[in-house]
């Protein structure tokens, strides 16, 4: 995609539909993708959160909402999701003591089934 004034909204929206796909890995390289562009755009922000949450990266998680939370349309949902962070990461420690695999892996991780899927 072209690095011009709007490609930064493709970038965006194609995090979304990954990360509704479950394809979290490519949701994050989009939604870094998006903010490399601009960099405080907060829809990418939740979307670059999400995927973090369900990689079980719980504090780049964090940090994506929080960014995402300064903007005041994204506000309620960056803080719904930080509030429920705990929740929605808390099978990530099990993962972990087996071996956590990414997306790309043979094992499939279930993932959180409730990804708060941002209509843009």
């Amino acid at each position: 995609l072209d690095t011009d004034g709007k490609a930064y909204k493709v970038y965006s929206r194609l995090a979304s539909v990954y990360n509704t796909q479950n394809k979290y890995e490519d949701a994050r390289t989009s939604a870094k993708a998006c903010l490399r562009i601009k960099r405080n755009y907060a829809a990418a922000m939740c979307e670059l959160g999400i995927a973090e949450m369900n990689m079980c990266n719980k504090v780049a998680a964090e940090d994506a909402f929080t960014k995402a939370k300064k903007d005041r349309n994204y506000r309620k949902f960056a803080s719904d999701y930080l509030k429920n962070l705990n929740y929605y990461t808390r099978d990530c420690n099990k993962y972990f003591e087996g071996g956590l695999k990414s997306q790309s892996g043979t094992e499939e991780i279930e993932k959180v089934k409730d990804t708060g899927h941002i209509d843009h």
